[in-house]
């Protein structure tokens, strides 16, 4: 635990470095109906993190936990990750 603490990028910079060699047939790939590609799951990690910021603040003003609803599918969908270039994905995903 204490070695995560210090360095606490490790595991997305990890993570970049074991999706970016991926070939793009690979990253888009959806194995089966209603199964995300890597692309989406990337995007999903992404508004996952920005939902999970403004649960974070919500919750400190908060005298209880106020959080909203995340409909991750439909965010997905909106923000169409599988037609976003992969470099861009791995780009937003590691900031």
């Amino acid at each position: 635990m204490e070695e995560i603490a210090q360095e606490p990028d490790a595991p997305v910079d990890d993570g970049v470095a074991v999706r970016e060699p991926l070939d793009d047939v690979v990253v888009t790939d959806k194995p089966d109906r209603g199964v995300w590609s890597v692309k989406e799951i990337l995007g999903h990690l992404v508004d996952l993190a920005a939902n999970n910021h403004q649960r974070f603040v919500r919750a400190q003003q908060a005298h209880g936990p106020a959080f909203l609803p995340y409909g991750q599918d439909a965010w997905v969908s909106v923000q169409e990750y599988q037609a976003q270039p992969r470099s861009d994905l791995l780009s937003f995903w590691h900031l």
